[in-house]
């Protein structure tokens, strides 16, 4: 192609500087489209890193599920462990978790199924131990129906749910599965897996506890440095920041507004924020109401705008204390969790939180699921973000981006690249 050529490559817009945006915009660009990034005045990533000096920011000082980390940087260039060890870091397991219930009994809780069964035994006895492993092990088969709607495959229709509605236990809350437990910290432990992602238990439904048998499958982790001390998560948003930069991703701060003038049906003639033509659109910020942030004018976009946000925590630091690693402490009867390095403690407070509409809506039931929004918003125009069927945290975030690059990849090639299509 000489300099006066058109570029063949397809023209992509990626709105908002989320964390699923830049994701988006990585794994785009790496597949060869023309990808421009468009965001506001704030930091790229915002939507994770602290707001402030005196706030820790929502990013978790340990990760639960590092394997769609792994895959962005694979799908988008550098594998992490090599990026990682370029910048002199490194993903190391972390210690368990310390659990501080409401009567005050405390609990060490980590590690793989044969290390959390000797732990609860030694704490309350064989009969609660096995009762556990037995709700975890229960919860598998959930995680792998799951994974499968919304997170690694697109849930487009009730017609994929509607044969795993049983498995799914529809209309069981993870209150209510809460409640089967034969100890209180146990009940605890479950309901936990929905409050800590900003739902209320009595209304979310029972499989996203299955969350449960995620961590216990694939441990905890944590980024450390050369010297292995704890470095922080949110460096993983810097190196992802120079994976744009490396996948030369135009990225455009302060952009105007992106309208989606008349049906999103008829793609042709749209231009980004900046006036210049596109071929495709990924909307990954303000999707809380995509209505008024886009003039979407769609089912699915008026749906979504009726749900309510998650809450989330109010988050403060603390001063640190001589622990190895990062030390993460639950205390259940005040839903406050905190990472502790010796240098400080970062602290999310849930017993008092606030509306957040930046990190997904709440659940209200099952009937939730397909409310929340599809990849595909029209014709050439996708999704990715917490406001997706994949779920709001960290994880799904991530993978709601991947959802995204394959379905707009498919669209504008006629390529399917998802991992299902082994004849890629």
């Amino acid at each position: 192609m000489t300099s006066g050529d058109p570029d063949p490559r397809a023209a992509i817009t990626v709105v908002g500087g989320t964390l699923a945006g830049m994701a988006a915009a990585a794994r785009l660009a790496k597949r060869g489209h023309r990808v421009t990034l468009l965001h506001d005045d704030r930091p790229l990533a915002a939507d994770w890193r602290p707001r402030s000096p005196e706030d820790p920011g929502p990013l978790p000082g340990v990760l639960a599920f590092p394997a769609p980390w792994r895959d962005l940087f694979k799908k988008s260039g550098r594998i992490l462990p090599a990026e990682l060890a370029r910048a002199g870091l490194d993903l190391v397991a972390a210690p368990p978790v310390h659990h501080v219930f409401a009567d005050g009994e405390e609990l060490v809780l980590g590690g793989d199924r044969g290390a959390q069964f000797h732990q609860m035994e030694a704490a309350y006895g064989r009969p609660t131990a096995e009762a556990w492993r037995d709700l975890v092990d229960s919860l598998e088969p959930v995680w792998q129906l799951v994974r499968n709607l919304g997170l690694e495959t697109s849930l487009e229709s009730s017609a994929q749910l509607r044969p795993h509605r049983r498995a799914l236990g529809w209309g069981r809350s993870v209150a209510e599965l809460a409640a089967t437990q034969p100890h209180p910290h146990l009940r605890a432990l479950v309901e936990e897996s929905a409050w800590r992602r900003g739902h209320d238990p009595a209304r979310t439904p029972s499989f996203v506890a299955a969350r449960l048998s995620v961590e216990r499958t694939f441990g905890r982790w944590m980024v450390v440095d050369a010297a292995g001390r704890p470095a922080g998560s949110d460096r993983l948003l810097d190196l992802l920041e120079e994976r744009l930069r490396t996948r030369r991703v135009e990225v455009v701060g302060g952009a105007g507004a992106v309208r989606i003038g008349g049906s999103p049906r008829r793609p042709d003639g749209r231009g980004n924020g900046n006036g210049a033509p596109l071929d495709a659109l990924v909307l990954a910020g303000h999707l809380d109401d995509p209505v008024a942030a886009y003039g979407l004018r769609t089912r699915a976009a008026r749906r979504v705008a009726a749900l309510a946000p998650v809450v989330g925590p109010r988050r403060r630091f603390a001063p640190g204390r001589p622990v190895e690693g990062v030390v993460e402490t639950v205390e259940h009867a005040t839903r406050r969790i905190s990472w502790t390095t010796t240098e400080r403690t970062a602290v999310h407070d849930w017993g008092d939180p606030v509306p957040d509409p930046g990190h997904g809506p709440a659940w209200d039931g099952p009937g939730t699921w397909l409310r929340m929004l599809p990849v595909r918003l029209g014709e050439r125009v996708y999704s990715a973000g917490p406001w997706g069927r994949g779920g709001n945290d960290l994880a799904a975030v991530l993978m709601s981006a991947a959802l995204a690059t394959y379905a707009a990849h498919l669209d504008l090639t006629g390529l399917d690249t998802h991992p299902s299509n082994k004849d890629q």
